[in-house]
């Protein structure tokens, strides 16, 4: 086949496969998203003025790219912040100022996130202040990063005055960050925007897997699929993770041999999820299917071995299997973490006769 021909024979191979996921979760719509709706957050009170500078205020900012000392001190900033000295970044925003190389909005950005990445949350209100004494007009992925900080730092009130703050710069990532309250104004958005790109459907199919509407999760990546979007390892790891929760292996099957076509099944985010979608989805555990997925991923790091020693631990009467992949991954020089120690020692517990070695590999670690 060639031309047009193989074009239509693509087309129809597509179709053919969103209807086959149609078929393999039902038509079951009494949950659509059409129920997120939520009520209209109350407006808050102008206490905000003091998160934000005034627009009559904006001082430009006409040497930031200008100066030839501006990008030599940004470089500088961010190698402090890759190795985590918080502090010396900070006060590396003094010195350009000094130096009349004022920094920007993006080192700015670079700072805050830095101060979520490193869980340095003292910091953020410093920063806060400075970037408002700088007088920059504040866009969206800076205020999103506010509201994620003071969000993660419990600090909800705050998160919410910049978030109402925002008006017409609020967007999908900005609902996201507010957390799950919000999940239902955040599909509003969703729905009213012109273009969706990539980021934005795998970031709503995301939001609902983690927030337990895995259904919908589900629904939102098969209209992404209808509407012609390249889906990458992201949007197949969150829909595998939606099929797991709705125990939907047939989809999952499906998903598998996609992921496998696209070449995808190597990334660990996806494998991950495929051996713990084939733990939990069969009643038995499909313990070759699992250990395929595992076996196709060609470098296994704490995330791959974590998964695939709890996937043989849930399955029951592996635990034997899961104290072996256990010493073979600190054998490789791969780090446990806490989830990595909590599934062995489950599979210890279960046995009788726990493995002497095993116990014994743990204990340098422990120690």
């Amino acid at each position: 086949m060639r031309g047009p021909q193989l074009s239509l024979f693509y087309e129809l191979e597509a179709f053919h496969n969103i209807i086959s996921l149609k078929l393999a979760i039902g038509e079951d719509r009494d949950n659509s998203l059409s129920s997120l709706s939520r009520p209209t957050p109350p407006l808050l009170p102008p206490s905000f003025k003091t998160l934000s500078p005034p627009r009559q205020n904006i001082i430009p900012n006409p040497h930031s790219h200008k100066n030839p000392n501006f990008e030599s001190l940004k470089n500088r900033q961010i190698r402090q912040l890759d190795v985590g000295h918080l502090n010396h970044a900070l006060s590396s925003l003094d010195l350009m100022t000094l130096q009349n190389a004022p920094p920007d909005l993006t080192t700015y950005s670079i700072l805050l996130k830095s101060c979520i990445r490193f869980r340095n949350f003292q910091l953020r209100k410093l920063v806060h202040r400075k970037l408002i004494q700088s007088g920059l007009e504040l866009d969206s992925v800076v205020l999103n990063t506010l509201i994620s900080l003071y969000s993660k730092r419990g600090d909800t009130a705050t998160a919410r005055l910049i978030f109402e703050g925002m008006e017409n710069k609020r967007d999908l990532v900005s609902w996201s960050a507010m957390g799950s309250g919000d999940l239902g104004s955040g599909y509003k958005v969703f729905e009213k925007m012109p273009e969706r790109n990539l980021g934005t459907w795998t970031l709503m199919i995301t939001r609902f897997a983690q927030l337990g509407c895995a259904r919908d999760a589900i629904e939102l990546f098969l209209d992404m699929e209808l509407s012609g979007h390249a889906l990458d390892r992201f949007t197949y790891g969150s829909v595998l993770s939606a099929s797991t929760v709705s125990g939907l292996l047939a989809l999952g099957k499906q998903l598998h041999s996609q992921v496998i076509r696209l070449g995808l099944a190597s990334d660990v985010c996806v494998g991950c999820s495929l051996v713990d979608m084939y733990a939990k989805c069969t009643a038995d555990g499909s313990v070759d299917d699992l250990r395929k997925a595992f076996d196709r991923m060609p470098e296994h790091n704490v995330m791959s071995w974590t998964a695939i020693i709890t996937a043989y631990v849930q399955i029951g009467e592996c635990d034997k299997e899961a104290i072996e992949l256990f010493c073979k991954m600190i054998s490789g020089r791969v780090q446990p973490n806490h989830f990595s120690f909590s599934s062995v020692l489950k599979a210890c517990g279960n046995l009788s006769d726990p493995y002497k070695h095993a116990l014994r590999e743990m204990e340098k670690f422990i120690r």
